[in-house]
This record gives structure tokens, C-alpha cells and sequence, in this order.
């Protein structure tokens, strides 16, 4: 023997003869950190090693050299130290099963012959006897990516209706692969995927032995395959099973929390891909997630959800599928014959990013889709125990098929069903954007009310002070004892002065009725002044907005929206005069009132060289050219009526900044008040702080327990919806809907308030729409609440397919604290086979008629329920209860 070659050898054995222990993990899918090694006990001691961000350090595989055949060596394992998120550590259990697996070739794999000894320190003791100088040891069986591609690769070789396919490139650069066996038109369609969390080597294994037994000559398999797709992918979690990362809770999310609209996954966003295309050409009859369960659990099957709030044909499929397979599925460990609920799941929109969860909503009513834990904990479950679970698994699929899962399910897709809400109880419905938490609270500070200033009037005391613009209402005004309406005639007159204003303000002083809801904006039901204000000053308009919320008046300073929008209203202090008087029997006994406004020094405006002749002309028709204008009540207004039992000021209801203001030598009705002394005037919320959380765009509505505004009981629908800031909505998932299908809906609704310029939707529409698009855009079939600020708040009927708009101009209207009944229905038949919508609201109904051609460019709904608009304005506060709706 070559000398130098002895010489190696002797420096490799220990004093007692035996060759130093080694420790690799330098290969696919291995994982170990080394706590502690002793060499002359041969004890070695490891923990699963935590990849950062990786998820769950449970999973361990390495390769121990240096053994003596036949020695004992002990493995003992303890739960990683660290966190695998902030402050969450894996519990022991996770990563010590009874049994380690262990292999002197790296191919085949058998538990050690006893089980481990739980120690005191809460680690795990195996003792193990040395069959190799080399051997691997697991927390399983491993299967890694190589043999994914080898399983394929001979289902490939097997059957020639086997095609390949790479789903998607990871974000880590691998490949994630699939097969498909059958014809793609097949009678029915399957998808069984594994690994979404990547410690849970035992879903590959059962997924192995499920698509072996479908590949075979098993005349149940044979006879399976003549009228079936299968579609199988082995491993989803490529990036972490390559390098023995657990997976689950990994940051920004796994697998099996990532099918939402948008996922982090491309995998996952393959997977949703096919799953739509292959329901869509097909449909879809099974879908199945393999996983492994917590260390205690026998098999079992996760889901259904809501199963009280499903169809007939769902309740029946999913039933049958657990009666089969509790007949089929009898081992090697026992399956439990009751679906189970994923309780730990801690909300609904979670929940709907579970892989099965979000195939049943994206999916049809005779669908079903399940996840299959298969448990680990035991020497019975290993490779040949899975391949035992997943030839039943095979089994089961078969005899459910034959059922024919998708009877009755036809006449359900062209004709859809009606559902019902009450809302006694959370309806578990989808919420996006809705219930905006403001990046920054705006601080709130009215101080008004009593003044010994002396900035509008002529001697020392006046009202008046910091006012600021928010959802809500703050006012310092007169009591009326009687109250003023539009039947009657009565005039006010005075003075204001404005020290100081920031972008955003707004006051109203005039004729108001004290009870407001807030967030309307304007105050409804009111006659008076109108300041908005940017930091340079202010403008000024004179309007009525009736009980109805319906506005008529006039920009007392120029304005052009869009186009012309001065601040000629000073800040510096200058006095302005005003009146106001209403005669109810001007107008031909519509109504008419005349306001003025002049100032004894602000006698000209300069604006400098304008645009175009339009601002030059408005320019010359408003203050201070004008001092006089008139405004001639719509028609229909003054029987519309308002009541008005306060006379002062108020804020705007919608959130925004500080003006500083006074007003002094008030005359209301004939009533002089000059403010020599504090007058007896109620102040509400005028001298106060706080922090407002009812900001632009902080949407908040969806599911309300305790209010009963629109129905009898309590629990209904509904909240703030702002025209501004993300798309958000809070709707149930109906199922795929088109314009071939007759769709209806009705319940009733309560408009609380709504600013002018705001707006918000409610019907069937499609969950892809983005955050800064709008869900009336495109495939929506419903109602759109809006309308000029002239005359309020429309409810009138409105669609959108793949490719154009159809909506009325007008129709019945909502008054704001008037519970309605309601009811929409879309009738593709009508109107000639063109289609048509009919919107009723209480006793009036308005018909909106599709154009040649607009069915035939299609449209797909899968939600129902309320949404916002992107356009930018103000907010909607609406409720609905008791809704029926179209549902597949």
C-alpha cells in the first residue's frame, strides 16, 4: 500500500479507532446546523437550520460520513433557537417526529427502529445503528425537484396522452413543472397540486403514488383516463424545497396564503391562470391541495367553507366526496370522515387566499375544492405508505366521477339562482380597500362661537373664530322659534371679515336645519353663504339645498370649473355687507332669492390677462362688477321643501383646513343683533379637538352588526364610500355571470348623506378590476347612486361590458333619510334579444336599453355587492339590508 495514502487514513481515525463524524448539507433540498458534536460519545446534536424569511425551521435532512458499521451513534434534535418572524418561534414538535428516516444510498428510506426519546431540554434522542460509513438521515422521506422531474419524466415514457409543461420561472429562477394526462377537451378536468408549504415532503409522496396509480394499467385508472384531464404539478414550492427552507409563514407570504388578485408567486399567479382558463373552456370538477398536518393528526380533509350558504349541487358534490372517501381511503393511518374547518385562519380576507378557497369562488357550482392532509408522525407513512393514501386518493376521484358531479349543474350556469341576505349575521363576504385606516389622522380644532373682537362690525363683539372644515358638524347659531320653510318669506343681512384661511376650508352662514348627518359636504337643508377657500382667499356662492339634498343657486364670485378658479374673497380683514331674502310667492310661486354683497374698499379685482373670453365675461358678471344677483328656485324645489330652525354658521362637512372668519351687524328677519354682549345662541361642537378618522378617501363600510337603518333589524351593509383614494368593495362571490343570463336583484336602501360630487355603485362586477380603476368601467351589471348636484342623488340603472358603457341620464331619486324598497332586473331577452335593465326605486322606475351589439360584447361578473368610483369628490354614506341577488 502506498505510504502516504496509510498516512491519510491513520490521520482520519480517532484514538479509539473510529473516523471522525462529518456533518453535510451541501446538497438539494439539505438542511442542518450543527449545535454540538461529540466525537468520542458520538453524539451529535443539530437544530433545522432558519433561512431568513424562509418560514417554518422545521424540516432537516443531512448526510452523516465517518460511521463504523454497526456502532451506535445518537441524533439528538432540538427546535431552532431563533425566530422565524419577529417574536414567533417554532414549537419542538414541528421538527421531532417519533421516528427519523434514514438511507444508506440517498434513494431509499426507512424510520429507525425505535422511537426518539423526548429529553428533558424538550430535544429528541434517536439511537441509531450504523448499517454504512455513510448515511443520510431526515425529518421524512425527502423529495426533492430532481425527482419531481423523474416522476414526470417516466409518466411521460408511460403514456403517450402525457404532456409537460413548466407552469412558471420562480422568483428564485427555478422551474416549477407539471403534466398533463388526457385530452384537454376531456368530459372532465382535475387539478391535484403539492407542496405549497415546502416542509411537506409527505404531499409529494401522495401526489407520486396518486399520479402513478392514475398512470397505470389498473382497470379503474384505464377506465379514468378515457374522460379525464388530470393536471399535476409535484412541487409548488420549488425555491424553498431546494433548499430545505420550511416554507410556511415565509415573508411576504407562502404559497398557500398567496392567491389573491395580485400574488407575490409567479407559480401561483400561473396556477390561478390555468385554473380560470381551464373552468372557463371546460370546466372544472376537482381540485386538490396535498399537504401534512400538524404532528398529532391522522388524514383529513380541510373545507368546505360556508357550506350552509352553498347551492344544492355544492353541498351534494362535497357530501359525496367524503362518503367515497371515507370508503376508499382506509389507511395505512386512519381518515377522519368529517370535513374540517381552518379555524386558526384569524380573517375572511385570509381565508380567501387559501388555495382551495379561492378556487371554490373563481370556480362553478359543482366544483369542489378540498385539501388533503395526510399525516406524518408515524413509521407507517413513508414512501410506501403515502403511495398507499395516494392510490386511494385515485380511487376516490374515480368512483366520485362516475356520480356525475356536474348533473343539474348546466341548467345552474345559464340560469342562475337567487340568494338571499338578512344580515343577521356576518355574511362573510370579500372586502378590498374597504376599511381604510388614514396614513395620517387630521386633528381637528373648532374655535368659534362668541368674540370681543371686532373685525366685521363697527364696535368691539362679534361671532366668529377658527372653523374648520370636517365630516363633523360644528355650528354657533340662533334657535328659530317658529322655523323658517320655502312656503315662507324672511330675509338676513350683516357683515364678515376673514383674517386667515388655508387650502381646503369651507363655512357655511345662513338659514340651516340643525339636525345633519355629517359627511354630506354642503349642509342639507340650507339657505345662506357658501365659502371655499384656498390659501390666497376666497370665493363665495349663494345656494338652497332642499331636504331632498337637491342645490339651485349662484357663484357670487367668478368660477368655471376646471378652467376659472379665482380667490377674490380677501383675507386681509376687509369688511364686506350682504343680504339675503327669500319670497316663496316670487317666481310664478316657485321661489326666488336675491342676494348682494358690496365692501366699502374692495370696489375692483384684478385678474390679470385671462385665458379665454369665457373667464373675461364671467370676470365682468360677479363680484365686485356685480353686486346683485337672483336665483329663481328649480321648479319643484320649493314643494321639495326644507326646514331651516337655525340661523348662523357652520362648517362644511367634508374633511379639509382652517379659515378664521367673523361676522357682526346681523339683522335675521328684523331681528338686529350686534353682538354688544353674547347672545343666546346654541353652539354645537364649536369649541372642541379631536382626531377625525372620516378623511378624503379613508373609505369605511362593509358588513354593519348593530345599525338597523335600511332594514328592521339590526345588521345590514354599508358605511362611508368616498369618490376618492383605491378601489375598494365589499361584495359576495357569485360565481361567473354574463350577459346571457337574466340577472335580478332587490332589497332595500337608506342614503344617510352624501356630499355633492360623490357617488358609489351596487351590483355584479368583476373582482379583477385595479385600485385606480372603477368597477362600472368594464363588466358591470347594477345600480349607480350619483347625480349633478342639482338634483341630488339618482338610483338609476347602469352597465358596462368588455367594452363600452350604457347608463340613463336620469330616473327615481334617493332622499337622504327615506328608507326605500328597491329592485333591479336585466333581462337579455328583452328589448328584442338586445337586452334590457328596469331600476325601481319605491313607486318609480326608470328602463335602460342595451344597443344592437352590446350583449355580443360580453361581460363577466363574479362579484355582488357595494363598490366605489376613483373619479375624486366626496363621500356616500349609504346602507342596504334584506338584498336577493342573482348567484350561480
Amino acid at each position: 500500500m502506498n505510504k502516504l495514502l496509510v498516512l491519510s487514513l491513520l490521520c482520519l481515525l480517532t484514538v479509539s479507532g473510529r473516523a471522525e463524524l462529518h456533518v453535510e448539507t451541501h446538497f438539494e433540498g439539505g438542511n442542518a446546523q450543527v449545535v454540538s458534536l461529540d466525537q468520542s460519545t458520538r453524539t451529535l446534536r443539530i437544530m433545522p437550520q432558519l433561512h431568513e424569511k424562509r418560514g417554518w425551521p422545521c424540516w432537516w435532512y443531512f448526510k452523516l460520513e465517518g460511521l463504523t458499521l454497526g456502532e451506535t451513534v445518537t441524533l439528538q434534535v432540538q427546535a431552532q433557537t431563533r425566530p422565524y418572524r419577529e417574536k414567533m418561534v417554532l414549537a419542538p414538535e414541528w421538527c421531532q417526529p417519533k421516528h427519523a428516516w434514514m438511507s444508506v444510498d440517498g434513494a431509499s428510506w426507512k424510520p429507525t427502529s425505535s422511537p426518539g426519546t423526548i429529553l428533558a431540554d424538550k430535544s429528541i434522542a434517536y439511537e441509531i445503528k450504523a448499517e454504512a460509513g455513510a448515511m443520510w438521515f431526515a425529518w421524512g422521506p425527502p423529495f426533492v425537484p430532481t425527482m419531481a422531474e423523474r416522476l414526470l419524466a417516466d409518466i411521460a415514457a408511460l403514456l403517450p396522452e402525457a404532456n409537460r409543461f413548466d407552469l412558471a420561472t420562480t422568483r428564485g429562477g427555478h422551474t416549477v413543472q407539471g403534466i398533463r394526462i388526457g385530452a384537454e377537451n376531456a368530459v372532465h378536468q382535475v387539478w391535484v397540486g403539492a407542496r405549497q408549504h415546502a416542509w411537506e415532503a409527505g404531499g409529494s409522496w401522495v401526489g407520486n403514488g396518486f399520479v402513478r396509480w392514475f398512470a397505470s394499467d389498473d382497470p379503474e385508472a384505464v377506465a379514468m383516463r378515457k374522460t379525464t384531464c388530470l393536471h399535476f404539478i409535484p412541487i409548488m414550492d420549488v425555491d424553498n424545497v431546494a433548499i430545505g427552507a420550511g416554507g410556511k409563514e415565509s415573508i411576504p407570504r407562502d404559497h398557500n396564503r398567496d392567491w389573491a388578485d395580485e400574488p407575490v408567486h409567479p407559480e401561483v399567479a400561473a396556477a390561478q391562470r390555468m385554473i380560470r382558463d381551464i373552468h372557463a373552456k371546460h370546466g372544472l370538477d376537482v381540485f386538490i391541495d396535498l399537504h401534512n398536518p400538524a404532528p398529532g393528526d391522522p388524514i383529513f380533509f380541510y373545507g368546505p367553507f360556508a357550506f350552509d350558504r352553498m347551492g344544492g349541487i355544492q353541498q351534494r358534490n362535497y357530501k359525496q366526496w367524503m362518503e367515497l372517501a371515507t370508503v376508499h381511503i382506509t389507511g395505512p393511518i386512519k381518515l377522519e370522515p368529517k370535513y374540517r374547518i381552518a379555524t386558526f385562519v384569524s380573517t375572511e380576507e385570509e381565508r380567501h387566499r387559501m388555495s382551495p378557497v379561492w378556487t371554490g369562488d373563481h370556480t362553478g357550482p359543482s366544483t369542489i375544492a378540498v385539501t388533503l392532509e395526510t399525516g406524518w408522525n408515524s413509521k407507517l407513512m413513508g414512501v410506501e405508505g403515502y403511495a398507499q393514501v395516494g392510490a386511494s386518493l385515485g380511487r376516490t376521484l374515480a368512483a366520485y366521477l362516475k356520480t356525475e358531479p356536474r348533473r343539474g349543474a348546466s341548467s345552474a350556469a345559464t340560469e342562475p339562482t337567487t340568494k338571499t341576505e338578512h344580515f343577521d349575521k356576518n355574511p362573510a363576504w370579500e372586502g378590498h380597500n374597504n376599511r381604510i385606516v388614514p396614513k395620517t389622522v387630521l386633528t381637528v380644532k373648532q374655535d368659534f362661537g362668541y368674540s370681543l373682537t371686532n373685525h366685521a362690525g363697527t364696535a368691539k363683539g362679534e361671532i366668529g373664530g377658527a372653523i374648520q372644515r370636517s365630516t363633523t358638524p360644528a355650528s354657533y347659531a340662533a334657535p328659530l322659534k317658529p322655523a323658517k320653510t320655502l312656503d315662507d318669506k324672511f330675509s338676513a343681512s350683516g357683515t364678515f371679515a376673514i383674517t386667515n384661511s388655508q387650502g381646503g376650508a369651507g363655512v357655511f352662514f345662513g338659514f340651516f336645519n340643525s339636525q345633519q348627518p355629517g359627511g354630506s359636504g354642503r349642509p342639507i337643508g340650507s339657505l345662506g353663504l357658501d365659502f371655499d377657500f384656498e390659501g390666497s382667499g376666497g370665493r363665495l356662492a349663494a345656494r338652497l339645498i332642499t331636504r331632498g339634498n337637491k342645490s339651485c343657486g349662484t357663484f357670487i364670485t367668478p368660477y368655471l370649473p376646471g378652467k376659472f378658479r379665482p380667490t377674490p374673497i380677501k383675507i386681509d380683514g376687509t369688511r364686506y355687507h350682504w343680504t339675503l331674502a327669500y319670497d316663496a310667492q316670487a317666481a310664478e310661486g316657485n321661489g326666488r332669492f336675491t342676494f348682494t354683497l358690496t365692501s366699502d374698499t374692495h370696489k375692483t379685482q384684478d385678474y390679470g390677462k385671462l385665458k379665454d373670453a369665457a373667464s373675461e365675461q364671467e370676470a365682468r358678471d360677479r363680484f365686485p362688477n356685480t353686486t346683485t344677483f337672483i336665483v329663481d328656485l328649480t321648479p319643484g324645489f320649493r314643494k321639495e321643501g326644507a326646514t331651516f330652525d337655525r340661523f348662523g354658521m357652520l362648517n362644511m362637512m367634508k374633511s379639509g383646513g382652517t379659515a378664521t372668519m367673523f361676522f357682526d351687524d346681523l339683522d335675521c328677519d328684523g331681528r338686529a343683533e350686534d353682538f354688544s354682549k353674547e347672545p343666546a345662541w346654541i353652539g354645537n361642537g364649536n369649541r372642541v379637538t379631536f382626531e377625525d378618522r372620516e378623511v378624503v378617501g379613508a373609505h369605511n363600510f362593509g358588513f354593519s352588526e348593530a345599525t338597523n337603518l335600511a332594514g328592521g333589524k339590526s345588521g345590514e351593509v354599508g358605511g362611508g364610500l368616498w369618490r376618492s383614494g383605491d378601489f375598494g368593495y365589499y361584495a359576495d362571490r357569485v360565481g361567473q355571470l354574463n350577459l346571457d343570463q337574466r340577472l335580478e336583484a332587490h332589497g332595500k336602501v337608506r342614503l344617510v348623506t352624501a356630499g355633492p360630487d360623490s357617488d358609489m355603485s351596487i351590483g355584479w362586477f368583476n373582482s379583477n378590476t385595479k385600485d385606480t380603476e372603477s368597477a362600472d368601467a368594464r363588466n358591470f351589471v347594477g345600480i349607480h347612486v350619483g347625480g349633478p348636484t342639482r338634483v341630488g342623488h339618482y338610483f338609476i340603472p347602469q352597465f358596462a361590458t368588455s367594452k363600452s358603457v350604457g347608463k340613463v341620464d336620469k330616473g327615481p331619486l334617493l332622499i337622504p333619510g327615506k328608507m326605500f324598497e328597491w329592485s333591479l332586473l336585466y333581462d337579455p331577452e328583452a328589448n328584442d334579444g338586445k337586452g334590457e335593465m328596469r331600476a325601481t326605486l319605491g313607486d318609480e322606475s326608470v328602463t335602460l336599453a342595451l344597443q344592437p351589439g352590446q350583449k355580443a360584447q360580453g361581460a363577466t361578473m363574479d362579484r355582488f355587492g357595494l363598490f366605489t368610483s376613483t373619479s375624486g369628490g366626496q363621500m356616500v354614506k349609504i346602507y342596504f339590508d334584506d338584498l336577493a341577488y342573482s348567484i350561480r
